[in-house]
C-alpha cells in the first residue's frame, strides 16, 4: 500500500514538473457534423443579423443610425427577441427589467414621432405591427385626469 502511494506521488510530481506545450501551439481540433445534419445558428447571432437588417431598411441616409425611426425599429426587434427569451425563462427578472425599459423607451420615441411627424408614425407602426391604441388616447392632466380614471379626490 505504501509503495502504491509513493508511486502515485512520484507520478504526480513528474506530471506537475513536466513542461507542457502552450495552448496556442496545440493544433486545433475540428469536428464534422453527420451527413445531412443542419446546425442552427445561435439566437444571439440571428438577433444581431435581424437588427442589422432592420437598421439598414429604416435608415434615412448612409450614416443614419440614431433617427427615431431607426431606434423604434431596432427596439422592436430587440423586444421581440427578449419576449421569446422571457417565455422560456420566466424567472429571469433582470432581463424582464431590461425588457420593460426597452418598451418604455420605444413608447417615448413613438410619442415623439407622433408629435413630430404623424404620417411617419402611422407608416412605421403599421409596418412593424405595433399597437397604438394607448398612444392615441387623449391625455388629461390634473383633476380632470383623475376624475376620468375614476379616482376619488
Amino acid at each position: 500500500m505504501a509503495d502504491e502511494v509513493s508511486d502515485f506521488t512520484e507520478d504526480l510530481l513528474d506530471a506537475l514538473t513536466a513542461e507542457e506545450a502552450p495552448v496556442m501551439d496545440m493544433p486545433a481540433e475540428f469536428y464534422k457534423a453527420g451527413e445531412g445534419a443542419q446546425l442552427e445558428p445561435l439566437l444571439a447571432y440571428t438577433n444581431m443579423k435581424s437588427v442589422e437588417g432592420i437598421r439598414a431598411k429604416y435608415m434615412k441616409h448612409e450614416q443614419d443610425t440614431g433617427s427615431a425611426q431607426v431606434q423604434v425599429a431596432v427596439l422592436t426587434a430587440r423586444i421581440a427577441y427578449m419576449t421569446k427569451h422571457m417565455e422560456q425563462n420566466r424567472k429571469d427578472y433582470a432581463s424582464l427589467r431590461g425588457l420593460t425599459a426597452m418598451v418604455t423607451r420605444r413608447r417615448k420615441l413613438l410619442e415623439f414621432l407622433l408629435r413630430d411627424d404623424a404620417t411617419e408614425f402611422y407608416r412605421l407602426t403599421s409596418e412593424l405591427g405595433i399597437r397604438t391604441r394607448e398612444l392615441l388616447k387623449p391625455k388629461l392632466t390634473g383633476a380632470r385626469g383623475r376624475r376620468a380614471e375614476g379616482v376619488a379626490l
